[in-house]
């Protein structure tokens, strides 16, 4: 059915139509006759494929900053040196210095006399050094025969009896050895040369002769005593 829009075919139209129609069969049919004319292969099917992915931006490649190359000269390699070995050397005791302090003082000591006042006040910790000489004798003595009259240094003489009472007797200090005592602290030996000591009672420094104080009426000489009293520094 024609559309409204569709006018009637024209007379020449449809006559020029034929004629194509019939001369096309004309052609066909000679050519089928002399074998030129083949039956048209069969249609193949062309499947097409179109992308439809969306065309990807084109990316220029990031070229990384040129470094330059450091060449390493190699340098020669030196030698370990080990320090030598050394062997720890043991501590060394200190011996504290002492300087001789103003107070020096020489006491003559009687053999006659009970405990001398040196007119010295020890401290304790005070470091303390005395040197004696002289000669003295604790009295007169007879064998029967003959009556003599014994002879010492400060370092005494004779081995004290038991029935005297000597101040240091059964300590191996001799009769006539000078002696000497702090306050009313026990007493020392201190003979010709007594080291510097430091001193642990404080008072009064008192020397006298090793010999029974209740016979000293006979005694006869005396030692001097040359007293230093040392500081530390």
């Amino acid at each position: 059915m024609a559309s409204k829009n569709e006018g009637p075919l024209s007379l020449a139209a449809i006559i020029g139509g034929l004629i194509v129609t019939i001369l096309g069969g004309v052609v066909v049919a000679i050519l089928v006759e002399e074998g030129r004319f083949a039956e048209p292969a069969p249609a193949q099917t062309v499947v097409i494929v179109v992308s439809a992915t969306a065309p990807q931006p084109t990316v220029q490649p990031t070229l990384a900053p040129s470094i330059p190359t450091l060449t390493h000269t190699p340098q020669p390699l030196l030698p370990t040196v080990r320090p030598p070995s050394v062997t720890p050397l043991p501590p060394t005791p200190v011996t504290p210095t002492l300087t001789p302090s103003s107070l020096e003082k020489l006491v003559q000591v009687n053999a006659n006399a009970n405990w001398v006042d040196s007119g010295i006040s020890v401290v304790a910790g005070q470091v303390i050094q005395m040197s004696a000489w002289g000669q003295w004798s604790n009295g007169k003595y007879s064998d029967g025969t003959h009556v003599f009259t014994p002879v010492y240094g400060p370092d005494g003489g004779n081995t004290p009896e038991s029935k005297f009472n000597y101040p240091l007797q059964g300590s191996g200090v001799l009769i006539g050895t000078l002696i000497g005592k702090v306050g009313n602290d026990s007493p020392f030996r201190v003979g010709s040369d007594f080291p510097a000591t430091t001193m642990v009672g404080s008072g009064r420094l008192y020397l006298a002769m090793n010999d029974d104080f209740n016979s000293l009426n006979d005694n006869e000489g005396f030692v001097t005593v040359k007293i230093t009293i040392f500081r530390r520094l």
